[in-house]
């Protein structure tokens, strides 16, 4: 074959799909642009947005949650919380190893004379807290007030209430869930035999009703 009949063929053949768009033309510049975006290309500001919700992740902190542990009646009612009876030494060794925080006792002083708790709990690197419940003239709204209070000053660890049985921990959350939280006199007996409400219920409940029409 000469060389004037290749030039010939290589002049006639066909061009290359891809050769056919020009590179820098503009239909090109907006094809890469949506290709870029597509690809995951940081749009600007899009950066500092999202290094800025990972800071306020990494400072939130996250609440421990309450562990089961084996006292008289125990519950957890809510996460952070674990009602019952009262603990022994041991179990409340096993209350600080499981990460809790406080111990709020809600026995009258002198109930329990075998040991100090408050020492124990002290001892165990635990906070500790007394709102003694000794019977009817407690079951009030302030009494209930002082308990959601320390409720709100514990932190982010989780924290034991307890009586001698767990009937007077029911009895005072039911109150503050009538008196505080703004729930129903059904709920709030609910809430209270969640809690460990027993035999002091008609007596709560009489309290709930006698209050509920100015509530």
């Amino acid at each position: 074959m000469s060389r004037s009949s290749t030039s010939k063929i290589l002049r006639h053949q066909p061009a290359k799909p891809w050769a056919r768009v020009k590179l820098w033309s503009p239909k090109s510049w907006g094809l890469c642009l949506v290709a870029l975006l597509f690809c995951g290309w940081p749009v600007a500001g899009q950066e500092s947005v999202e290094a800025g919700r990972e800071d306020e992740t990494a400072v939130r902190p996250v609440a421990a949650q309450a562990k089961l542990v084996d006292l008289p009646n125990a519950k957890i009612p809510w996460d952070q919380v674990l009602v019952g009876g009262q603990p022994t030494r041991e179990q409340l060794a096993e209350v600080a190893a499981a990460g809790y925080g406080t111990v709020i006792n809600l026995r009258a002083p002198g109930e329990l004379t075998e040991w100090d708790e408050e020492a124990v709990v002290a001892s165990l690197g635990m906070g500790y807290v007394s709102i003694p419940v000794a019977g009817q003239p407690d079951l009030t709204e302030e009494t209930a007030r002082r308990l959601a209070e320390h409720l709100e000053e514990v932190g982010d660890r989780p924290v034991l209430v307890h009586c001698a049985s767990g009937n007077r921990v029911g009895a005072i959350f039911a109150l503050k869930a009538f008196f505080l939280d703004g729930e129903s006199k059904e709920a709030s007996m609910v809430i209270g035999k969640r809690s460990g409400l027993s035999s002091l219920e008609p007596m709560v409940e009489g309290i709930l009703s006698a209050k509920g029409d100015a509530h």
